[in-house]
């Protein structure tokens, strides 16, 4: 885990025990329930982003591909 990551973790730490503190129990278990998900979606997206840069490099490489084939006397060269 980085360090931004501990930090900002440390600081929400802080921020429902401080609502706990303040009697808003209700409030600091609704914010720990909906954090819960966050780790499941950045997997997700990280995912997503992983796809993302394999269909960029495949389609680079088939562009260098047709400019090295129009450069070297293909149909269009």
């Amino acid at each position: 885990m980085n360090n931004d990551l501990v930090i900002n973790q440390g600081a929400f730490n802080l921020g429902l025990q401080a609502l706990r503190r303040a009697g808003k129990d209700e409030i600091a278990e609704q914010l720990e329930s909906d954090c819960e998900c966050i780790p499941d979606e950045i997997k997700r997206l990280n995912e997503k982003l992983e796809l993302v840069k394999k269909e960029i490099r495949y389609a680079i490489a088939h562009a260098k591909a047709l400019l090295s084939f129009t450069d070297h006397g293909g149909r269009n060269g």
